[in-house]
């Protein structure tokens, strides 16, 4: 239980510092992925790979709004609230109700999302996409 705690603490003081240095690396690190692994799981069925995913990215998302509310005069927090959370709502409900179709839909939404966040935060530059392949060659994201 300690160990659980100490664990939680280290990795929480490390969430702070990467998002204190620099809001992309972030992004680059534990957004990215989970938005990647979320679409080959959800798109292929594996609900449960992709339920991980979705409350990974939400997780992802509530420590950027805690530790990084803004970055250079940007409420990154009022757009993760506005812009991702509604669409990532969607994206899990897709999962729960076991709809391929709903969720290539809702995950659509929630790319949109990302892409509007870049243009406000002046990131335009950075355009969010559906992967076309699994980079991922060591994990199996398929539905089983």
């Amino acid at each position: 239980m300690v160990g659980e705690i100490l664990a939680d603490q280290a990795h929480a003081n490390a969430l702070q510092r990467a998002l204190l240095a620099e809001a992309g690396r972030f992004m680059t690190a534990y957004v990215q992925p989970h938005h990647i692994r979320l679409w080959l799981a959800g798109a292929s069925g594996n609900r449960t790979l992709a339920a991980y995913e979705a409350n990974e990215l939400g997780e992802t998302f509530d420590d950027i709004k805690t530790y990084k509310s803004t970055c250079k005069g940007i409420p990154t927090a009022r757009l993760a609230g506005v812009l991702i959370e509604p669409s990532l709502k969607q994206v899990k409900a897709a999962i729960a109700v076991k709809s391929v179709v709903a969720f290539k839909s809702a995950y659509g939404t929630l790319t949109t999302g990302c892409d509007v966040c870049h243009i406000t935060a002046q990131h335009g530059f950075v355009v969010i996409q559906t992967p076309p392949a699994n980079p991922y060659a060591d994990q199996h994201l398929i539905g089983r």
